[in-house]
């Protein structure tokens, strides 16, 4: 009778990482790779043989030791043993997240991470994860989560330097973050620069220019996402112009050999700081220079390349390991915006609809008419409240009773009172 044949899984075949580049310079060694671990599976030590009736004997010559074997009985022990799983001995993935930045510090100052997890202290700067110093100026710390821990929200972090008198700097921004649920390998490099909150690119990330201001500016970049991904750099240029974007050059055979023909064009979504790609590195030779240059997308030409020394990655692809490069400001000599105004305070606007004083309902008005003669700055006066001796010395801008309170002088009448007692107005 013929039956269901039965087969074990094959084994899983062993992988090799070819730690090859396509071109090799003098005295350089090629990047090397760990070989990849791979799941174990479970295997039966002995191969599933489904039961087989024996072969019919001729009438003549039947004995009583012969079986008749029903094919029912054939189905349900092939069944039986097809149904028969293997013990799940698959591996756990646990992830490794490194944060590295580079910082000059003098005896008796330490580093820390800061962020909105609780092993980053959960924005509680005396449970911040405390750094190591490692060598030339890196400073280093590592978290670690098993595969039922991994978070799935982002995670927002920033350096904290604590000083030997107590006094803390932090490093500025809210553009330092990631989502450890979405790696799919098992270490994650981040190398982060420091962001002086001193330095004036950090004013062109502010609200006005990035809602108003600069908006306009953002071109959308459509570029590919190799399937293996060794590498993501990231890196800021606030004042690109509209069609303009971020590209990379360097030494490797990835970025093109410093081919400014052919860059490796970089995108920024909009709401983002930064320009990012993701690179497959795995075959080129470490270390790797490379800078940051200006692409114009609509003419389709190189423009510039960054200013200063080139930058020098060390950090060559390893299997089940991301690096991701946040190099902070692209150096270039646009750093200058320019922009026309108006200063003027409310109580000084004047409209046919106001009661002679200001009005924040002026204050409309007077953005129209800019907008209709190009100016693109209103600067005023403070508007908070300042009623606090009832006597002329209220009228005094600066002495606010509240940060948050307006002042109840520069309120619409005819607003406030509404259609139901709009007859009120109308006798002021």
């Amino acid at each position: 009778m013929a039956t269901d044949k039965l087969t074990t899984n094959d084994l899983p075949a062993k992988t090799t990482v070819d730690s090859n580049s396509k071109k090799k310079k003098a005295g350089a060694k090629p990047a090397t790779s760990k070989k990849a671990g791979t799941a174990k599976k479970t295997v039966a030590s002995e191969p599933l043989v489904p039961a087989t009736a024996p072969k019919a004997s001729s009438p003549a010559k039947k004995t009583a030791t012969t079986k008749k074997v029903s094919s029912k009985e054939v189905t349900a022990q092939t069944v039986s043993k097809k149904t028969a799983s293997p013990k799940n001995t698959t591996e756990k993935k646990s992830l490794t997240v490194t944060f590295q930045v580079k910082f000059h510090t003098s005896f008796g100052q330490n580093l820390f991470v800061l962020g909105n997890h609780p092993l980053l202290g959960d924005g509680d700067v005396s449970k911040a994860l405390p750094m190591h110093y490692f060598n030339d100026g890196i400073w280093t710390a590592s978290l670690y989560w098993d595969d039922e821990q991994l978070p799935k929200d982002t995670i927002v972090y920033n350096y904290i330097l604590k000083n030997p008198d107590g006094t803390l700097s932090y490093d500025w921004g809210k553009d330092k973050f990631f989502i450890p649920a979405t790696y799919t390998t098992q270490q994650v490099l981040i190398k982060d620069a420091w962001n002086f909150a001193g330095y004036f690119e950090n004013a062109f990330y502010t609200e006005p220019f990035q809602k108003v201001l600069l908006k306009e500016n953002h071109t959308a970049v459509k570029i590919a996402v190799p399937k293996k991904v060794t590498h993501v750099f990231k890196a800021k240029a606030p004042l690109l112009a509209k069609g303009q974007t971020l590209c990379l050059l360097g030494s490797a055979a990835s970025l093109n050999e410093w081919d400014s023909t052919e860059p490796v064009l970089m995108s920024s979504a909009e709401g983002e700081d930064a320009y990012s790609v993701s690179l497959n590195l795995s075959k080129d030779v470490f270390p790797v220079a490379y800078k940051y240059g200006i692409y114009d997308i609509e003419k389709k030409q190189f423009q510039s390349f960054e200013e200063g020394n080139n930058r020098v990655l060390y950090e060559a692809a390893e299997a089940d390991k991301l690096t991701i490069v946040n190099d902070g400001f692209a150096v270039f000599p646009i750093a200058h915006w320019k922009g026309a105004g108006v200063a003027i305070p409310v109580f000084s606007l004047r409209s046919s609809q106001s009661f002679g004083v200001g009005e924040f309902a002026d204050i409309k008005l007077l953005t129209d008419w800019c907008i209709s003669v190009g100016l693109k700055l209103i600067q005023i006066l403070p508007i908070n409240d300042t009623t606090a001796t009832h006597t002329w010395t209220d009228s005094y801008p600066y002495a606010a009773i509240s940060a948050f309170a307006l002042h109840p002088m520069y309120l619409n009448l005819k607003q406030v009172a509404g259609e139901k007692h709009s007859a009120i107005v109308e006798q002021l």
